[in-house]
Protein backbone atom coordinates (compact mmCIF):
# COMPACT_ATOMS: atom_id res chain seq x y z
CA UNK A 1 0.00 0.00 0.00
CA UNK A 2 1.54 3.17 -1.21
CA UNK A 3 1.61 6.62 1.12
CA UNK A 4 -1.47 7.88 -1.25
CA UNK A 5 -3.44 4.97 -0.28
CA UNK A 6 -2.95 5.40 3.53
CA UNK A 7 -3.43 8.91 3.37
CA UNK A 8 -6.47 8.42 1.13
CA UNK A 9 -8.20 5.71 3.95
CA UNK A 10 -6.90 8.00 7.02
CA UNK A 11 -9.43 10.80 4.91
CA UNK A 12 -12.41 7.90 5.09
CA UNK A 13 -11.75 8.14 8.70
CA UNK A 14 -13.30 10.20 11.50
CA UNK A 15 -11.20 11.21 14.43
CA UNK A 16 -12.31 12.00 17.59
CA UNK A 17 -13.69 15.50 17.05
CA UNK A 18 -15.72 14.75 13.76
CA UNK A 19 -17.60 11.41 16.06
CA UNK A 20 -18.19 13.67 18.59
CA UNK A 21 -20.00 15.79 16.36
CA UNK A 22 -22.10 12.96 14.70
CA UNK A 23 -23.40 11.45 17.88
CA UNK A 24 -24.21 15.05 19.49
CA UNK A 25 -21.59 13.82 22.98
CA UNK A 26 -18.74 15.31 23.82
CA UNK A 27 -15.23 14.50 23.13
CA UNK A 28 -14.34 13.22 26.71
CA UNK A 29 -17.24 10.24 25.95
CA UNK A 30 -16.08 9.31 23.03
CA UNK A 31 -12.27 8.65 24.56
CA UNK A 32 -14.60 7.41 27.83
CA UNK A 33 -16.17 4.32 25.37
CA UNK A 34 -12.70 4.15 23.58
CA UNK A 35 -10.63 2.88 26.66
CA UNK A 36 -13.41 0.74 27.80
CA UNK A 37 -13.95 -0.93 24.31
CA UNK A 38 -17.24 0.32 24.22
CA UNK A 39 -17.26 1.78 20.54
CA UNK A 40 -15.42 0.18 17.58
CA UNK A 41 -12.49 2.14 16.53
CA UNK A 42 -9.02 2.30 15.11
CA UNK A 43 -5.18 2.68 16.84
CA UNK A 44 -3.10 4.45 14.23
CA UNK A 45 0.51 4.99 15.97
CA UNK A 46 -1.07 6.96 18.85
CA UNK A 47 -4.24 8.46 16.96
CA UNK A 48 -7.44 7.18 17.18
CA UNK A 49 -9.69 6.81 14.53
CA UNK A 50 -13.26 5.64 12.96
CA UNK A 51 -15.01 4.43 10.29
CA UNK A 52 -18.36 5.40 10.12
CA UNK A 53 -19.88 2.67 8.13
CA UNK A 54 -18.82 0.60 11.79
CA UNK A 55 -20.54 3.26 13.71
CA UNK A 56 -23.70 2.47 11.95
CA UNK A 57 -23.73 -0.90 12.77
CA UNK A 58 -22.88 -0.15 16.04
CA UNK A 59 -25.69 2.01 16.13
CA UNK A 60 -28.10 -0.36 15.11
CA UNK A 61 -27.28 -2.83 17.56
CA UNK A 62 -27.75 -0.33 20.25
CA UNK A 63 -31.43 0.23 19.33
CA UNK A 64 -33.82 -0.59 21.77
CA UNK A 65 -37.31 -1.91 21.28
CA UNK A 66 -39.95 0.56 23.15
CA UNK A 67 -42.03 -0.98 25.05
CA UNK A 68 -45.40 -0.52 22.89
CA UNK A 69 -43.54 -3.03 19.97
CA UNK A 70 -43.52 -5.48 22.92
CA UNK A 71 -46.79 -5.28 24.48
CA UNK A 72 -49.77 -7.40 21.81
CA UNK A 73 -52.47 -4.68 20.68
CA UNK A 74 -55.36 -4.24 22.72
CA UNK A 75 -58.58 -4.02 20.75
CA UNK A 76 -60.75 -2.14 22.77
CA UNK A 77 -63.82 -2.07 20.25
CA UNK A 78 -65.16 -5.98 21.05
Amino acid sequence: MSLVDVSQAMEKLLDISQLSEFLSVKQGTIYWWVSIDYIPYYKINRLVRFKKEEIMEWLKKKKHTGRRELIPQINLDS
